[in-house]
This record gives structure tokens, sequence and C-alpha cells, in this order.
């Protein structure tokens, strides 16, 4: 894991640009909601696959709360929301889809873990502290590992 407890100088920029990612439209709030959502209806008819989609909860906390340590590090209020022109955008959980069919399920989180690591790709030439960078990286390999996790169980 990535050594947060460097200090970050305040950056009012770069943390805005964070706050897409935790609490944006396609963000990491939507697949900690969704993972939670989908560990708890599939316990009783798929163990299993409950018992991925709590791992890949786990995992996706520790992602937001990295994220939500830099924003605020940065001088930014890390609540579930997005700043688009000057007015801020709480998340919703009304922008999730809720599939109730296994393959379904499983097809949505692999296209929301994509969405969210060419979200965090393309932002990465926007950041200049190493650290962020560093943090962002260890995200995106872990989650095209939930990807790959995700697409065994197809």
């Amino acid at each position: 894991m990535i050594n947060t407890t460097k200090k970050l100088d305040t950056n009012l920029k770069s943390g805005k640009l964070l706050l897409k990612d935790i609490g944006g439209l396609n963000s990491k709030m939507n697949n900690v909601s969704l993972y939670f959502y989908n560990m708890i209806v599939t316990k009783e008819n798929n163990l299993e696959l409950s018992e991925v989609f709590r791992k890949l909860y786990k995992e996706e906390t520790k992602h937001i709360e990295l994220l939500a340590d830099l924003c605020y590090q940065l001088g930014i209020d890390p609540r579930l929301w997005e700043i688009q022109n000057d007015l801020l955008q709480y998340w919703s959980p009304g922008y999730n889809i809720y599939p109730r069919t296994l393959h379904k399920m499983i097809e949505n989180m692999v296209n929301n873990e994509t969405k969210l690591i060419h979200t965090m790709q393309s932002q990465l030439s926007m950041f200049d502290e190493p650290i962020i960078i560093d943090i962002f990286n260890q995200i995106i390999e872990e989650d095209k590992i939930h990807i790959e996790t995700l697409k065994a169980r197809l």
C-alpha cells in the first residue's frame, strides 16, 4: 500500500479534480455501493459470488478512503460530491444501475470499473504530485485485477 503520511501542499485544483473520482457520476462511491448491494442480494443463492463482491467492496472502500484523504490534504472537503461549473453536485444512488441477474451484475461492475479506469488514466497527466500519481497508478492496477476477477465469473 502507498504511504500517504507525507503531507501535501494545498492545491484546490487537484483536490476538486479528485472529487469526481470519489462522488461523481462514475465514481468509486458507485462501485462501493454496488458491490455492497450485489454482495447482499447474491448471498442467499450464490455465496461464492457474494464473497467475491464482499472482497471487491472492501478494496473499493480502501480506494475511496485514499482519494478522500488526498482530497482533504489538498484543502478540499471530501464529501460525496463533485464540482461542475462551480456548482456542487452530491453523489446519488440514482447514478447506479441495479441489475438483478448475475450475468448483468457482473457486466455492470466490469463496465463501471472500466469507465473509472479510463477517467483516472485521463486525469493522471493533470497532477504533478508524485504521491497522487502513485496512488492513481496503484488504484488503476487494482481495478484491472477487479475486472479480471469479475470476468472470470462470467
